[in-house]
């Protein structure tokens, strides 16, 4: 009777563990995350103050999604913008994303399109894949079934090839500032 009684005993200090322990791993990863994107936000600012388009987008998508500053709209635009001046897809996709759905600013679906397209012009393949919806489902444009299966198949052929683009971002910019 008294091992069943210690099992229990050890049993419920084990459940009871599970949710502090479970809670203690969650804020670590909070604080890892958020110290994570505390350096990130000084690399893309020093990407900045050398003009590197790839810091520009960066630090607009911080601000876009609230990662590590403050989430600002308005300046994720103004920042996506300068990017996609300087011809970066990934910017030019997020800002045709935020013209889209009237973020940061008034909704205007056919300087969305114009965005989609430059990203897509680059074979950006999720540009190519939202511009075969819009014109699959005649969304800013005229139904055009033909064009939106014109995209959807250069977005399957070009599917993959920006993912490590996107994904190494930050490296992409400390070799531009020399730090690599």
């Amino acid at each position: 009777m008294k091992k069943i009684i210690k099992y229990i005993i050890v049993v419920i200090a084990i459940v009871g563990a599970i949710p502090t322990v479970r809670y203690g791993y969650i804020e670590y990863k909070k604080y890892t995350i958020t110290k994570q994107w505390e350096k990130d936000i000084e690399l893309f600012k020093r990407g900045i103050k050398q003009d590197i388009p790839l810091a520009m987008y960066g630090l607009g998508h911080a601000y876009h999604t609230g990662h590590g500053v403050e989430k600002d709209h308005k300046k994720a635009r103004e920042l996506y913008q300068q990017a996609a001046d300087k011809g970066e897809l990934l910017a030019q996709y997020n800002l045709g994303f935020m013209y889209q759905n009237g973020e940061g600013g008034e909704k205007d679906i056919e300087r969305a399109i114009f965005y989609y397209k430059k990203a897509a012009d680059q074979g950006f393949y999720i540009a190519l894949m939202k511009l075969s919806l819009m014109y699959e489902a005649g969304n800013g444009v005229e139904k055009d079934f033909k064009r939106a299966k014109a995209f959807e198949k250069r977005a399957l052929k070009n599917f993959g090839k920006s993912i490590s683009y996107e994904n190494q971002l930050k490296q992409i910019i400390k070799y531009q500032l020399g730090e690599f």
